[in-house]
């Protein structure tokens, strides 16, 4: 009976991580900075972290970028780190510097992203997705589609105040 109920904790752990569910880890992915240096999840640590999910094609995303980016610099004096993760394939990679520099995004972008992490992290696959991560790198919220700026607030605002008061919904989807 305890081998069962070990097998059955192995499965729900298992199944929590790959539906996506909230508090579970983002994990440590491999991404390229727009200069070519490479960047991993494992940098934010510490960090109550903003990580965005986007493409080149994406028209929301072409919407919602300025406003991640506003927030970005607003919250850079309170530890909050922001980091938009391009899924653009091979063939439309090449757009990405030039969509960042027509949109004047300053908050990091990296390349690198696929339609499997944007599945196994959102629990979707819509784009854009914006994912709010706690300190310890663990997803406490998931917005998807396009975000709303006070969705964003509220959700990082819970997280730096020590996950204290009422908890916003932890999945909010636009479609």
């Amino acid at each position: 009976m305890r081998r069962l109920n070990s097998i059955a904790l192995m499965l729900l752990v298992v199944l929590a991580a790959a539906t996506g569910g909230a508090g579970t880890s983002i994990g440590s992915g491999k991404f390229i900075g727009l200069d070519g240096a490479p960047h991993t999840l494992a940098e934010s640590r510490g960090h109550v972290t903003v990580v965005n999910l986007w493409a080149t094609w994406c028209g929301p995303c072409k919407a919602e970028m300025p406003l991640l980016d506003a927030l970005a610099r607003e919250y850079a004096a309170r530890n909050v780190a922001f980091v938009a993760i391009s899924i653009d394939d091979a063939k439309s990679q090449p757009k990405i510097a030039a969509f960042v520099g027509q949109l004047k995004i300053g908050m990091q972008v990296w390349k690198g992203g696929t339609t499997d992490d944007l599945q196994s992290w959102s629990g979707d696959g819509i784009v854009p997705a914006t994912l709010i991560l706690d300190e310890d790198g663990n997803i406490v919220a998931r917005l998807i589609g396009q975000a709303r700026e006070n969705e964003v607030r509220e959700r990082i605002d819970w997280v730096l105040g020590g996950k204290q008061g009422k908890k916003p919904k932890s999945t909010v989807k636009h479609l």
